[in-house]
């Protein structure tokens, strides 16, 4: 059972909470004057999906909006302090608090006697919350990190070639179809664990959609172009987030290659653009000239 108020939502700990948590912060951050509300999702759906795996009950997002500030807060009933995790390339979990430190202005934990809760903000606005609300005596924040911030980069994929940028998105649809069927279904019990644990991450990190960048796309294909040099304005703190998207993505291959997955693995002409495409993306947020598409 799913409660919905203006300001929080309360959840049960199972993998559909990241999903209805997503939905719920992208509607109630619709039309917000701050820009990044894709980083916001992203963020909830990373601590909602710790809260899943490390707390041992029900689950609450709290949501204050100023002018200038966005505040998410992610209540469980685990008294255990979350920290950065430093895994290697090829672990699946820990990157949670990695993504919060990096991508958020400000992140915390606020702990009490009957659990916790982690906390992160965008932007500087006064908070606008509740002046009768006082935290709980009993408990102590930890404020962990306050980034002024970076300016945004603006990132040109030059000659991006809509035919195979196609031929990928298919393929990843065909993904993400078969992985919340999986996330559905009785079939999870007879599947690896890492592969249940990269279903929930995936769907984590391809939850948030580049309206803008599909608006150019689309575009281009009713105008029956070839090729589109696309503009995506990123922030330079999104990298840490790009560069998982590329193992996430190396490891679900791996999984459809060992026919664990009924989707085919991606062609090598997907895996050649998608190499293209998101080293562009990350080699321009390190300050790179673009480069075009080189295959003609």
């Amino acid at each position: 059972m799913v409660k919905v108020s203006p300001a929080a939502l309360e959840l049960e700990p199972e993998l559909t909470s990241v999903q209805r948590a997503r939905h719920w912060l992208s509607d109630a951050l619709a039309g917000h004057p701050l820009e990044p509300t894709e980083t916001a999702v992203l963020l909830t759906s990373e601590l909602v999906t710790n809260a899943i795996l490390y707390a041992p009950g029900p689950l609450k997002i709290v949501l204050t909006l100023g002018p200038g500030l966005i505040r998410v807060e992610v209540h469980d009933t685990s008294v255990v302090e979350p920290l950065p995790k430093k895994y290697d390339s090829e672990a699946l979990t820990g990157r949670g608090l990695d993504l919060v430190v990096a991508l958020s202005d400000s992140w915390g934990v606020d702990l009490a006697e009957t659990g916790k809760a982690v906390w992160f903000q965008l932007g500087r606005g006064p908070t606008g919350g509740d002046p009768d609300r006082h935290p709980d005596p009993t408990s102590v924040t930890h404020v962990q990190g306050d980034d002024a911030g970076y300016g945004m980069v603006d990132v040109v994929i030059v000659g991006l070639p809509l035919a195979s940028y196609v031929e990928s998105e298919q393929h990843n649809d065909a993904l993400m179809r078969e992985f919340a069927l999986i996330s559905r279904d009785d079939r999870a019990s007879s599947l690896p664990r890492r592969l249940l644990d990269l279903v929930a991450e995936i769907e984590t990190y391809f939850g948030p959609q580049v309206s803008a960048s599909r608006a150019q796309i689309a575009a281009a294909l009713e105008r029956g172009d070839t090729s589109v040099d696309l503009h995506i304005r990123m922030h330079p703190r999104n990298r840490i987030f790009v560069e998982r998207v590329v193992s996430l993505l190396e490891e679900a291959d791996r999984y459809c290659q060992e026919g664990d997955l009924l989707t085919l693995a991606a062609s090598d002409d997907v895996v050649r653009f998608r190499t293209w495409y998101l080293g562009e993306v990350l080699a321009q947020l390190d300050g790179a000239a673009p480069t075009p598409w080189p295959y003609g």
